[in-house]
């Protein structure tokens, strides 16, 4: 006898009088909670199918496949979840940043608004340090390095680029010649004399 297993949501509203004070008692990072598997579910749903369409042909067993436009999907639905209007609660973000940020989001060019979410990190001494270095060479989006500690070297100078804000990170070990170019000889001497400062990095969201 084969059985179908199913799984059964409950959900719990008070009886008001007023629909309106539905709305003042919504949890608002339930509400951020559903959004964010709402969109993990709609990727993986969209690749599922694409996958169910070309698993014979392609005989890749358990393994997940999709089409060369579709390889960033899943890191740009990760980033989704975890921008401003998404991320949490209000202990995360307060209510009025959240505002902020989505209409930000829904207003941006589509360009804008995936650099918003995933910005980019360039190591820029590199160019500096080549003579035949072109601007075009920035726009190129294998130059662009991952979001990650580990693509931060100390001898490097890097950008970090959000569309609304420009971060310059200022390696320890910089080459003094970069440094005394860009910041001067006084700012160059100062910042081989700043502290080393230990900092332990918090990861938000799960």
């Amino acid at each position: 006898m084969w059985r179908r297993p199913i799984r059964v949501h409950t959900a719990a509203a008070p009886v008001v009088a007023d629909l309106g004070e539905t709305y003042r008692q919504a949890d608002v990072g339930a509400l951020v909670s559903v959004f964010s598997r709402l969109v993990q579910l709609r990727i993986v749903k969209a690749l599922k199918e694409y996958r169910n369409l070309y698993a014979v042909q392609h005989r890749l067993g358990d393994r997940i496949i999709f089409p060369q436009s579709l390889k960033f999907l899943p890191l740009y639905g990760l980033a989704l979840c975890r921008s401003t209007p998404l991320q949490g609660g209000y202990a995360d973000a307060p209510l009025d940043e959240c505002c902020s940020a989505g209409y930000t989001m829904m207003t941006l060019p589509v360009k804008k608004l995936l650099k918003l979410l995933y910005p980019s990190l360039i190591r820029l001494d590199e160019y500096l340090l080549k003579a035949s270095a072109q601007v075009d060479d920035f726009k190129n989006p294998e130059k662009r390095l991952p979001l990650a500690a580990e693509n931060l070297d100390s001898r490097g100078l890097y950008l970090y680029d959000d569309v609304f804000h420009f971060n310059t990170w200022f390696g320890r070990a910089l080459s003094p010649d970069v440094a005394m170019n860009l910041l001067g000889a006084d700012f160059a001497a100062e910042l081989s004399r700043l502290p080393f400062l230990s900092v332990t990095m918090k990861c938000q969201g799960s």
